[in-house]
């Protein structure tokens, strides 16, 4: 009896050997499974793109930094009596060793950095601005918000400053980014819009007009120019002050209007997204980003192709949404690839593909490229601006009285219509402006009749 149940044990775990085996087995399958991906998550990168070499093809414009405005506007706020040109170029040195610094652990040293005796401005041009713009149509309460000496003196205690920015606008170029300078170059703009007012203000009303036409063309340079998303984000907010002040030249002396009739139309031309360049933006974008992969492609577990792939999928996708859909939709489609390719807090398979890329991918390269669609949808915004302008210039040239207005913007106003919001033209007898929407609530779309 012993003897049968000693062979049946012996039986027994014998027959339990092939199952062991197969557990062990599976289990060594998916060990070897789990090493394979995580070898290839951690160590294989992408091969790149098929067109992305041709995407990024641009032939190389050597623009002379003495002719490059974004060299001074980089140097701004140098010492009195600095060498400008020397200053903007070491800045951008600085600034290119302080990030590769970064980019590869290192103590970053020497940007940004405190500038001794650095120039500012002095006073408070935002409040002076907010003068001009809250009574445009009030002018005995503008000069009660900040009066003509006022002004003066504003104008007259920064005068190197704006003597700097004044270089900028005759030079005929602009390419790059400007960088650490950025907010001082829109706060110039404004003071330099102040200038213009000033001098309508002291009855010179076609200097004030030539300030602007040197200011709009500046402008309309930068549009194309080779830079980054936040430097024609503050040529936008420019362009819409200069409008402002050509509106205020106009009904200071609506004389000019006839005089520079050609001119004006020239400096209000709309092209679309087509005069902005997007695609030398991208570029431009890409190069900059390219730096810093090019710097961590060293280590073995940095896939910088990867990285570069998904930087070009996220603006194909932004430029075919540029190209084919309403401008109203550019902003929330352009959120939705933004969404795919650069929120951090969506969920994407690239995070099984490459855990260890996809975050910088996500975070740092692609993140600043949800901007473009907002932007689209501003330049769309200020063509549609233009056209009001060019439609109180309409009405003043066919001597349009105020009780023909109505009947005037429902004749001629469909021809400028707003592309974005579908605002109606409105006109405001009691203080004599043409534009989009409740004045009380769109005070900046709304341009006074001369």
């Amino acid at each position: 009896m012993g003897k049968d149940n000693s062979i049946y044990a012996a039986s027994a775990s014998l027959s339990k050997l092939p199952r062991a085996r197969m557990v062990w087995k599976v289990l060594g399958g998916v060990v070897l499974l789990i090493v394979i991906y995580v070898t290839y998550a951690i160590f294989v990168d992408e091969s790149l793109d098929p067109g992305i070499a041709k995407y990024y093809q641009k032939t190389e414009v050597q623009v002379p930094d003495v002719q490059n405005a974004v060299i001074y506007l980089r140097a701004l706020d140098a010492p009195a009596g600095a060498d400008l040109l020397a200053f903007g170029r070491a800045d951008i040195v600085n600034e290119q060793r302080y990030l590769d610094d970064m980019l590869r652990w290192r103590r970053a040293t020497g940007y940004p950095y405190e500038i001794k005796q650095a120039i500012e401005i002095k006073g408070d041009v935002n409040a002076a601005l907010y003068c001009n713009e809250t009574s445009l149509s009030d002018l005995a309460a503008r000069e009660k918000c900040i009066s003509t000496a006022g002004l003066r003196s504003l104008i007259e205690r920064n005068q190197e400053i704006l003597g700097r920015y004044e270089h900028v606008l005759a030079l005929p170029y602009y390419q790059g980014t400007v960088s650490r300078n950025t907010m001082l170059s829109l706060s110039l703009a404004k003071l330099y819009c102040l200038n213009i007012d000033l001098s309508v203000r002291e009855g010179k009303v076609e200097e004030a007009y030539q300030l602007w036409v040197a200011f709009q063309r500046y402008i309309l340079r930068a549009h194309g120019s080779d830079s980054l998303v936040v430097d024609k984000s503050v040529m936008l907010v420019s362009e819409g002050i200069g409008y402002e002040a050509l509106n205020e030249i106009m009904v200071a002396n609506p004389d000019v209007l006839i005089n520079h009739h050609d001119e004006i139309e020239q400096m209000l031309k709309t092209q679309g997204l087509n005069s902005w360049n997007f695609r030398a933006d991208f570029v431009w974008y890409y190069r900059n980003m390219n730096r810093s992969l090019e710097v961590g492609a060293s280590s073995p577990i940095f896939h910088p192709n990867f990285i570069r792939n998904r930087i070009y999928r996220t603006m194909v996708a932004i430029e075919s949404v540029l190209d084919s859909e309403d401008p109203k939709d550019y902003s929330r489609k352009t959120l939705d690839i933004w969404h795919q390719y650069g929120d951090i807090a969506r969920w994407s398979n690239d995070y099984l593909r490459d855990p260890l890329n996809t975050f910088p991918s996500r975070y740092v390269y692609c993140n600043g490229l949800k901007a473009y669609g907002q932007i689209a949808q501003n330049v769309v915004r200020h063509d549609d601006i233009a056209g009001l302008i060019k439609l109180v210039i309409k009405a003043r040239q066919q001597n349009i009285t105020d009780d023909q207005m109505p009947a005037f913007i429902q004749r001629e106003g469909n021809a400028y219509p707003d592309r974005i919001d579908g605002l109606p033209i409105v006109w405001d007898a009691k203080h004599r402006t043409i534009g989009y929407g409740d004045p009380a609530t769109y005070s900046g779309l709304h341009f006074r009749v001369p």
